[in-house]
């Protein structure tokens, strides 16, 4: 009974422009929503093209946060290489460094570094104070420690800014 109500529509001639019809719209539904002219957000199902801006922030972000956990990763091995004398072993280090670590994810998080010096001085000032406020080691207290520091600082967020735009720029394309 099924395939003779299938086989009647498919023998009437409106059959054939009802079901063109439909192939049609549906086309049309599927290149709308590709092209992202169309966009349906439920609860479950979405449909349509990801919002480009937000998919390069993302990007930014994740981009920038690998580079921080890698140049922290590095500071650590560095400091260990410049002052290996140290008497508890590296793990005050370690400490110290994961809480530069989470002020540096703060900054990507608020996704507004620069790479003016007033930026880069507050942001070492910032660095310091954690290093000083955790009774680090008096070779964390020297002057040339202090200029590392500095050093530290504006190259990480030269870099962070250089990722920002080489994100930017990529996803123009």
């Amino acid at each position: 009974m099924m395939w003779e109500a299938i086989g009647n529509v498919f023998m009437s001639p409106m059959g054939w422009q009802v079901l063109l019809t439909i192939i049609l719209i549906v086309l049309l539904l599927i290149i709308m929503v590709k092209s992202g002219m169309l966009k349906v957000h439920t609860k479950y199902v979405q449909l349509g093209e990801y919002d480009r801006g937000k998919k390069t922030n993302q990007r930014i972000i994740r981009r920038q946060i690998e580079y921080a956990e890698g140049f922290c990763t590095n500071l650590l091995a560095d400091i260990e290489h410049m002052y290996p004398e140290q008497a508890y072993g590296g793990w005050k280090t370690h400490c110290i460094l994961e809480l530069v670590y989470d002020e540096i994810i703060k900054w990507i998080s608020f996704n507004h570094i620069t790479n003016d010096d007033i930026y880069i001085n507050n942001k070492v000032v910032i660095i310091r104070a954690i290093v000083m406020k955790c009774d680090p080691a008096d070779f964390f207290k020297t002057p040339e420690f202090e200029g590392k520091i500095k050093e530290w600082v504006t190259l990480m967020v030269k870099q962070l800014v250089l990722i920002r735009e080489s994100t930017i720029a990529e996803d123009k394309k």
